[in-house]
């Protein structure tokens, strides 16, 4: 509520955005910090500075969205057009990032082109390629979708995966909007080149970062047993 005044400043002109995409990195940090469930951020590397990134994360919980506020980069987000309608929250959401409706295909294709365009503006972006939070059995992956990984390409972007592994026993991804006293863990691994690469290879980069994040899942939980199935 104490940054809200700004929010709504920020998002009165499109020449203001970087200054929304900052608040929000300050409300996350604030909000995990005021929950008193500071999170543990893990680099496997380095970023380049004036590079932009694609981050691409499993997502089991709503905290996921505010855990993505510690990347150090501005990033704008893509998520479910039903994150509009939480409270205050939605308000913010639908001015600053990009809303899909994945139901619909033309909604789709101007997600991709919103993407592009920050892209181009210099800034990054954070997806989750599940497509929502959709696992039955947490924190299980399903099927990668393929639009960030042919965006990656298409843009000649580094993609970055993103394991979040315990976010679903701090907040379930549910309504409740329950907490769990647990410090939430994210691990930025490497970046993945995707200089040369064509449409071709999408199938293969998709494949590479789900087992990139499946593996470090794996680690976490070595007793679960994982459907590797994937949907094109």
């Amino acid at each position: 509520m104490l940054l809200y005044p700004f929010f709504l400043i920020s998002i009165t002109s499109p020449r203001l955005r970087k200054m929304a995409l900052r608040l929000n990195q300050i409300w996350a940090r604030l909000f995990l910090s005021l929950s008193f469930i500071p999170p543990k951020i893990e680099w496997r590397a380095k970023l380049k500075p004036g590079q932009s990134y694609l981050f691409v994360a499993n997502h089991t919980s709503y905290l996921d969205i505010v855990m993505m506020g510690y990347v150090p980069k501005l990033c704008v987000f893509v998520g479910k057009k039903s994150l509009t309608r939480v409270p205050i929250f939605g308000f913010m959401f639908r001015n600053i990032h990009i809303t899909v409706d994945r139901s619909n295909a033309r909604s789709r294709y101007l997600v991709y082109e919103e993407g592009v365009k920050v892209l181009n503006q210099g800034l990054s972006l954070v997806m989750f390629p599940e497509g929502g939070i959709r696992s039955s059995n947490p924190p299980q992956l399903t099927s990668f979708r393929n639009g960030a990984f042919k965006m990656a390409i298409e843009q000649n972007v580094p993609i970055v995966p993103v394991t979040m592994p315990n976010n679903w026993r701090i907040q379930p991804g549910d309504s409740r909007m329950i907490m769990h006293p647990e410090r939430p863990l994210a691990i930025f691994h490497e970046p993945i080149d995707t200089s040369g690469m064509n449409t071709n290879d999408i199938v293969a980069l998709r494949d590479k970062v789900f087992g990139i994040i499946e593996t470090e899942l794996l680690h976490h939980y070595p007793n679960l047993k994982w459907r590797t199935t994937y949907e094109n």
